[in-house]
């Protein structure tokens, strides 16, 4: 019978009750993702090597179509084959570049005079 007070009322509900969800959700960030960006897939399913430092993302794949509600066609770029994956399990892919600024020294002796 106690809970019928929550149920009907949620003002009577604890406070942290009430706010927990709403604190959570902040820190959720939404993916937005556009037609030929370059992702990474996340591979739920690998278990041939379980190891810590092993990566479970594959990729780059290309987005192709974005449909509503998540739903994601992507294409891979080795084959061209295409399949629709949740948008949740991809990651945007930042191909970075380094630029050094590298001064070649040789290591012999300087002619003598």
């Amino acid at each position: 019978m106690r809970w019928r007070k929550f149920v009907m009322n949620p003002m009577r509900m604890p406070r942290f009750t009430r706010s927990a969800p709403r604190s959570y959700d902040k820190v959720i960030r939404q993916k937005t993702f556009e037609p030929n960006q370059k992702v990474l897939l996340y591979n739920s399913r690998l278990r041939l090597f379980p190891r810590k430092l092993k990566s479970r993302l594959m990729g780059p794949f290309v987005v192709t179509k974005v449909f509503p509600h998540g739903a994601i066609e992507i294409q891979n770029m080795r084959n061209n084959s295409t399949f629709k994956v949740n948008g949740q399990s991809l990651k945007s892919y930042l191909k970075m570049t380094f630029e050094t600024n590298e001064q070649r020294v040789p290591l012999t002796d300087p002619p003598q005079q």
